[in-house]
């Protein structure tokens, strides 16, 4: 998906989704460095990335994308494809036979508590997720 007013403009390249499924072009031909039409739309600095901000890369409206350092980009993502309790910064304790909740912090793992129930557990996430990654927090679907 993109604007109106620039799809006349994209549209006279060939655009297809790449391994990492984001929508990528070929621009200038054949054997030629591969654009990302996020960043042919925002033209970011190098050190910038760009932030899909509903996590569908396949979005690519200017009122989805936004400016991003490389750790809020990656702050903004779901739960990993590994995740088995089905809500980001959850896992079950074993030796408590609980669910704990936990966020990255600076590369430092913050324990935010013991959980009997899932679904609190994945709400003590999405509360520590806001106050630490603010407008980039990625929060569970409770």
């Amino acid at each position: 998906m993109v604007d109106d007013e620039d799809y006349e403009y994209l549209n006279q390249f060939y655009w297809f989704v790449d391994s990492y499924g984001s929508v990528s072009s070929k621009l200038g031909g054949k054997g030629r460095r591969g654009m990302l039409l996020a960043r042919l739309l925002l033209n970011p600095p190098d050190n910038l990335e760009i932030d899909h901000i509903d996590g569908n890369r396949l979005n690519n409206q200017k009122s989805n994308l936004r400016l991003a350092t490389s750790s809020q980009n990656k702050i903004n993502r779901g739960p990993r494809i590994d995740n088995k309790s089905g809500y980001k910064g959850v896992s079950w304790h074993s030796q408590r036979k609980k669910w704990t909740a936990r966020i990255m912090i600076n590369g430092n793992n913050k324990h935010l508590g013991l959980f009997e129930n899932l679904v609190e557990a994945a709400r003590s996430y999405n509360v520590a997720a806001l106050e630490y990654y603010g407008p980039f927090a990625w929060l569970n679907k409770l």
